[in-house]
């Protein structure tokens, strides 16, 4: 496991972050809902030392971060990471987002154009964000009411106020982990780190909220990865995105779901790795 680091944001919000390698590469990795930054780390392997510099934030409400302040929009996210970024001083990096950090990263791009040289999304959550439902079809507009859903919210946020480790188990292994498992070791690390959110009824709401097609998006060279059998992410979203960002970078990874970093992460590492290398 990599050592963690701590950066206190102007908000007071404490911003724990691993790093990995030295290199003059600038590669952030934003993760999704219900992780952290944890989920990363044994993908980390496949990437030069010497060439790349990787950066992996606990966003705010997950992991190690704080939660001072609750989240209202996924703006609040983006802004956590600019002042982030602008304490570490760092310019011209690719963001890397999956699954609910494709959102962030897509705004963070949109608010903060100069600082971004190229986006990688993978089985993101598309440009018109994860609308959710109550049983009569309206649309959730508090987090009071999104906390009762039944579906997605309410039995994770059980889980989280029970400490149900074999209930987070079992939701990776059954709708992410479809093809590939974690070894025990790094199974029992990423349960434990699912169980640390506090902010899963906000994020859900934010989420729900999220939609940027009115928005013109900056010129930023775009890729966008997904998993042939990702259950998560409907594929229209997928190529919705693509036209939104005004890019033909679209791979997908056949026999993959929703975690192409345990279903494929040697063919997920050359498709990264090659994109970036055109962006110099």
């Amino acid at each position: 496991m990599l050592k963690t680091k701590t950066i206190v944001l102007d908000n007071k919000e404490s911003i724990v972050y691993r790093e990995y390698g030295t290199g003059n590469e600038i590669l952030i990795f934003i993760h999704g809902n219900i992780c952290s930054g944890i989920f990363f780390e044994p993908f980390l392997n496949y990437f030069n030392k010497n060439k790349y510099r990787i950066l992996i934030p606990d966003l705010r409400g997950f992991g190690e971060s704080s939660y001072l302040t609750k989240i209202n929009s996924i703006s609040d996210f983006s802004d956590d990471l600019n002042d982030f970024f602008s304490k570490l001083n760092i310019n011209n990096f690719t963001l890397l987002g999956w699954s609910a950090g494709g959102p962030i990263c897509m705004n963070y791009s949109s608010s903060y154009p100069m600082k971004v040289k190229s986006l990688i999304l993978i089985n993101s959550v598309g440009v018109n964000g994860y609308p959710m439902y109550d049983e009569n079809g309206k649309k959730y507009i508090s987090v009071e009411e999104i906390s009762q859903e039944k579906s997605q919210v309410l039995p994770v946020l059980n889980a989280i106020k029970n400490q149900d480790k074999l209930f987070i188990k079992n939701l990776w292994n059954n709708a992410i982990y479809i093809y590939k498992k974690p070894n025990c070791q790094q199974s029992e690390i990423e349960v434990s780190a699912s169980l640390k959110q506090r902010n899963l009824p906000e994020v859900y709401l934010a989420l729900s909220n999220f939609n940027m097609t009115s928005i013109l998006f900056p010129n930023i060279p775009s890729l966008i990865i997904f998993g042939d059998s990702d259950s998560i992410i409907k594929k229209e979203d997928i190529f919705l995105t693509a036209k939104y960002l005004n890019t033909n970078n679209i791979i997908k990874i056949l026999n993959c779901g929703h975690s192409p970093f345990i279903d494929s992460p040697n063919e997920l590492f050359k498709y990264i790795d090659n994109f970036i290398k055109n962006f110099k």
